[in-house]
C-alpha cells in the first residue's frame, strides 16, 4: 500500500511538470535503479530516457568515465533536447 501510494504520487509529480523523465546513473541498465523506476511506471505512459552503462566499465578519472559512458552532463542536456 505505501509503495503504491509512493508511485503514484511520483507519477503525479512527474506528469505535473512536463511528462517526462531522464534517468542517468553510473550503472548497468539491468539491475539498477532506473529499471526499477522504468517498470513501475510502464503504464503512466511518461516518456523517459535511460542513460547508464552500456558497455565493460574501466577505472579512470571520473570525468573521462562520465563522458565514456555518455552519463555526463552533455549527454543529459541531450536526452533533454532528444525529449522535447
Amino acid at each position: 500500500m505505501y509503495k503504491a501510494s509512493r508511485t503514484r504520487k511520483l507519477i503525479s509529480f512527474i506528469k505535473q511538470h512536463g511528462n517526462k523523465l531522464i534517468i542517468s546513473e553510473d550503472h548497468y541498465k539491468e539491475g539498477g535503479i532506473g529499471e526499477m523506476l522504468i517498470s513501475a511506471l510502464a503504464d503512466a505512459e511518461i516518456q523517459i530516457k535511460h542513460l547508464s552503462i552500456n558497455q565493460i566499465p574501466h577505472s579512470g578519472k571520473i570525468e573521462e568515465l562520465l563522458d565514456k559512458y555518455k552519463i555526463n552532463a552533455k549527454s543529459i542536456v541531450e536526452a533533454v533536447k532528444y525529449l522535447i
